[in-house]
């Protein structure tokens, strides 16, 4: 009866020391995430003032809210007056929020305080709203025409001809090249992703691939220190440098192409690389990457099941990475958020720091 009552109360003891690590434990799992309780409309990251990577979310009442490294609320704040939000993007460099609205809004603010700086309303719904890595710049694409905002001052920016009817595909990137500001553009479907002079409007030689099968690119994003540009195809990430325009890398696509997300780390050496389709053919999952040399440091498998034939559940939506590339979020179609460890990253960064 002892050794029975021992054993019952060691028992005991394991579950509550697991329910109480619960988190530590799923999250020291590089392939598993934590899943943050809420709907929310975007992800990103922002540094608190000890340099610790913080997760940002929005939902579509307004409130922002930042988690640590375990998933826990740390604080949380109400954009004044803005409410049925559908996207949110923030730029910590330049202390700005942008925001549309179910109303078809847009809204530029102060990120640390809230305050609205600019409001106006939108022609059209778009399904992209993001920030220059520099934070020189924000902008709206999906949708044509395409919109551009100098954020020193929220002047708009008269975009290239090609912007302006629906000849520009659905992702964008504006990046510092020498002495000039570009504008890349993912265009849809033929095979090449084209550069343009964001001053002059002057078109600029495109990247191309050599390869027969990357004909279609859907994703487009800069490395922040500009010498980098990568662009998703149906089937691969390319690689380039923005000097020499020659291709550096080729990453192969997984999950189906059409939902292929990246996103670099604020520092430049942690490429993320998401497949947001569910295929059964090829399932979706986030791969991450060393910019140094680009191998491959982990992999992270969607394992979330779908209410309906269409996976909408398990689709991702968007993609973002941590300053120093330790964490990745991602938000999926039926707004949920998820906190993954990219221990590789972090493991790495301890090692060299000691």
């Amino acid at each position: 009866m002892l050794r029975a009552s021992c054993l019952w109360i060691g028992f005991s003891v394991v579950a509550i020391l697991g329910t109480i690590l619960g988190v530590t434990l799923r999250l020291s799992n590089p392939q598993t995430a934590m899943e943050i309780p809420g709907t929310y409309v975007s992800v990103g990251f922002a540094n608190d003032r000890e340099s610790k990577p913080r997760l940002v979310t929005c939902d579509k009442h307004g409130v922002i809210r930042f988690l640590n490294s375990e998933g826990l609320e740390v604080s949380k704040r109400q954009l004044p007056g803005i409410k049925n939000v559908l996207s949110f993007s923030f730029s910590v460099q330049a202390d700005v929020y942008c925001v549309m609205t179910a109303m078809g809004e847009a809204v530029f603010g102060v990120f640390s305080t809230g305050e609205v700086r600019k409001q106006f309303k939108l022609d059209f719904v778009y399904s992209r709203l993001e920030f220059s890595h520099d934070g020189r710049f924000a902008w709206l694409s999906g949708a044509d025409p395409v919109r551009i905002w100098r954020v020193s001052d929220l002047s708009e920016v008269v975009v290239p001809r090609p912007f302006r009817n629906n000849q520009t595909g659905t992702a964008v990137a504006v990046f510092r090249q020498g002495d000039s500001d570009v504008l890349a553009s993912a265009k849809f479907p033929d095979g090449e992703v084209p550069l343009y002079d964001l001053e002059s409007g002057d078109r600029m030689a495109p990247f191309v691939s050599d390869h027969p099968h990357d004909n279609k690119f859907i994703e487009v994003i800069s490395v922040p220190n500009g010498r980098l540009l990568i662009g998703a195809s149906m089937v691969a990430a390319l690689v380039w440098d923005t000097e020499t325009h020659e291709q550096v890398a080729r990453l192969p696509g997984f999950g189906g192409g059409l939902g292929s997300r990246l996103a670099v780390s604020g520092d430049g050496r942690t490429l993320v690389y998401a497949a947001g389709f569910q295929s059964r053919n090829s399932p979706p999952g986030i791969r991450t990457y060393r910019t140094k040399d680009w191998s491959q440091t982990n992999a992270f498998k969607l394992t979330g099941e779908p209410h309906g034939d269409d996976g909408e559940d398990d689709y991702l939506y968007a993609i973002a990475v941590s300053h120093d590339g330790s964490l990745v979020g991602s938000k999926h179609g039926n707004g949920t958020v998820r906190l993954w460890v990219n221990s590789t990253t972090q493991d790495s960064r301890d090692s060299s720091s000691k």
